[in-house]
Formats: structure tokens, sequence, C-alpha cells
């Protein structure tokens, strides 16, 4: 399962736009995919356009995998577009893949993530942790930017944009 401030899991292809999350806390539990927004899109062709999190504190007190100030996982083809995460908090230094924008992005070709913001997010993880990404497989990432903020990645592969770049 899946947890996220607004949304927990996209499970049919739909479009979200224009939503936006502000000064709220988001709690993981045992299981992988915590997001500020959602915790991820598991569906092909998913679409979330103009949203913003804001002031939004992610807690993952436990040793998952896939923590992000916007979603946790990108594991089908969706697009992100002008969205924006600032001043956030993530406290996950046991978990597994942490992102400012999102834990891990991209086992299946296809996804975007296209003019999408970090700004000033203080972000604690584990292995492979990242400002914008903690592991990025194949999305099409562009017009992207991190702007501010601290990085503490407790183990290996940190980065300030991507813990770790893997194009397999």
């Amino acid at each position: 399962s899946s947890m996220g401030g607004v949304v927990a899991q996209v499970a049919v292809v739909t479009t979200i736009s224009d939503c936006h999350i502000q000064n709220s806390t988001v709690t993981g539990g045992t299981t992988n995919n915590v997001g500020g927004f959602m915790g991820y899109p598991d569906a092909a062709g998913a679409r979330i356009e103009n949203c913003t999190v804001t002031g939004v504190t992610v807690n993952s007190p436990n040793a998952i995998q896939y923590v992000g100030g916007f979603t946790g996982n990108i594991n089908k083809a969706a697009v992100f577009e002008n969205c924006q995460v600032k001043d956030v908090v993530i406290n996950a230094s046991s978990s597994k893949r942490v992102g400012g924008f999102v834990g891990q992005a991209g086992r299946h070709e296809g996804s975007v993530i296209t003019k999408c913001v970090v700004e000033n997010a203080t972000i604690s993880g584990g292995q492979n942790s990242g400002g914008f990404v903690g592991v990025d497989y194949h999305p099409a990432i562009s017009k992207c930017a991190v702007i501010g903020g601290t990085i503490t990645a407790g183990k290996t592969q940190g980065g300030g944009v991507a813990g770790h770049p893997c194009h397999s």
C-alpha cells in the first residue's frame, strides 16, 4: 500500500491538476511509497500538473523504500508537469531511495517529469538520497531544478540532484 498527503495511489488513468497541500504532516508506516502529495501513480498515462506541496513534513520512521517530497515512487509511465515542492522536511534516515521530489523514478520508460522544482527542502535519508530524485532509472527529466536546501545521505550514494542515476 501507499501513503500520500492528497492521494495514496492513483490506480486509473486520470489527470490531477491545480491541487495543493500545505502545512501538513504525512507519516508513513511499514509499507513502501510515501510522498507529500501521493504515494505513487500506478496507472500508465496518469498526468499530474500544476500541483504544489508547501510546508509539509514527510516522516518515514521505519526502514522502507521510496520516500519523496511529492511522490514516493513513479512505477508506470506517468507525466508530472509544472509541480513544486517547497519548504519540505523529509525525515527518512532509515529508508532507501529518498528524494526531494520522488524517491524512485521510472522503472518503465515513458515517465516524464518536466518544469518541476524542489526549493528549500531538508532531506534526511538513507542509501540513495538526492535533492530531486533518490534513484533515477528511465524518466525524461527536463527543465527541473533544486534550489537551496540540505541533503543528508545516511549511507552511500547521495547527491544534490540524484542519489543514484541508474540508466540500465
